[in-house]
């Protein structure tokens, strides 16, 4: 059996992966805090990853991870750390592990460019505005100087229902209004958005991790569109009003494209917004 150190598992993300992961290989899971869920079916280490020595990562067949500054709302608080944990800590990570193979999240708002009806994606408006996108652009274009065998998943908006949920990311945000409130609020409603449940990222990380891929960076998507047709999908499914703000914000707009041949999203929208209601009314 396949064995899968977690960095983050504590986490929004590293939560949901590491119990689903935790069926099929050997985890082990690292954060610098307990998290909000059993450890019973993994091994736990409650550590900075950046403490422990390179014979440790060695035992490891799949080093992922899904931690540090995770937002430019948490970055712009410290710029000067997002710096530090999401480029050159995690690029001395990638140096310690080059007899093991490295998934890491990096952001899909980032990626490409409208040059051509082929690329990518369309790029963020911030992408040069603030300590996050910086650190993750960087370390996309350094990494492969560390010699080590990677991905970067260039992960969409990510949603879903997780053990330790982030109430404030847009497609949950609304769920939890429509469930409470009755009403989904959006604002900018002509901005795109690509949008990643996690089961479609467990999905995308155990395929990279059965099969080798000669793409290193990869766009990680479930559902694109705008945030007024992501509002009134969400809306109609919850039976809710749908508020539309006058108020003008500036923001990502971005939309990613699947490369993966073996890759499409199974998770629907509304499936999504089912299962969510299940586990927020539990």
């Amino acid at each position: 059996m396949k064995k899968i150190l977690l960095i983050g598992s504590a986490g929004y993300i590293g939560s949901y992966l590491v119990t689903r992961l935790a069926h099929n290989y050997d985890v082990t899971g690292v954060d610098k805090k307990d998290g909000l869920f059993d450890h019973d079916n993994f091994d736990f280490i409650k550590s900075a990853y950046q403490d422990l020595d390179v014979g440790f990562f060695k035992q490891f067949d799949h080093i992922l991870y899904f931690a540090g500054i995770s937002s430019v709302p948490m970055a712009n608080q410290d710029p000067e750390n997002t710096i530090k944990e999401n480029l050159f800590d995690l690029y001395e990570l990638s140096k310690k592990c080059k007899q093991s193979h490295v998934i890491y999240a990096s952001s899909g708002s980032v990626y490409a460019n409208l040059q051509s009806a082929d690329s990518l994606s369309f790029t963020a408006t911030e992408n040069i505005h603030n300590a996050y996108d910086a650190s993750k652009l960087a370390l996309d274009l350094v990494i492969d100087f560390g010699g080590s065998n990677y991905n970067a998943l260039r992960l969409g908006t990510v949603s879903g229902w997780s053990p330790n949920l982030r109430k404030e990311l847009i497609f949950n945000s609304m769920c939890i209004s429509a469930i409470e409130n009755g009403v989904v609020n959006i604002s900018s409603p002509n901005t795109y958005r690509s949008i990643l449940f996690l089961d479609d990222l467990y999905n995308i990380v155990n395929l990279i991790m059965t099969k080798t891929t000669p793409i290193k960076k990869i766009p990680c998507l479930s559902y694109s569109g705008t945030i007024g047709q992501i509002g009134q999908e969400i809306a109609s499914f919850f039976d809710a009003k749908l508020n539309i703000s006058k108020e003008v914000t500036t923001g990502y707009s971005f939309v990613l494209k699947n490369i993966l041949d073996d890759f499409s999203p199974h998770s629907s929208l509304k499936a999504q917004c089912a299962e969510f209601r299940e586990n927020y009314e539990k």
